[in-house]
């Protein structure tokens, strides 16, 4: 299992249009082999600050949604949108 932690820091003009992209994500992507988890999350001091946590069953699910079409399309249409973004993979430490 996988865990991913996205932090997308949005341009302040564009924080409310991104949210609602996002949000689009989350129903096909939660609909995706392998996907466990997947929440959008805000920062409460500043909302321009978004969060993705993901869960994954593994690599290749992860992998396949980082290719999948809403996600492709997401990128596409929110180019500009965003001053910053990190992405962090964890795996469990056993």
């Amino acid at each position: 299992m996988l865990t991913v932690i996205a932090r997308i820091e949005a341009r302040p003009e564009f924080a409310a249009c991104l949210k609602q992209a996002m949000l689009a994500l989350l129903a096909p992507t939660r609909a995706e082999p392998g996907c466990l988890a997947y929440e959008l999350l805000e920062s409460s001091d500043d909302p321009a600050l978004i969060f993705f946590h993901e869960r994954w069953a593994d690599r290749d699910a992860l992998e396949a949604h980082w290719q999948s079409a809403h996600l492709l399309a997401y990128r596409d249409a929110t180019k500009g949108w965003i001053d910053r973004r990190e992405l962090t993979v964890l795996r469990p430490v056993e």
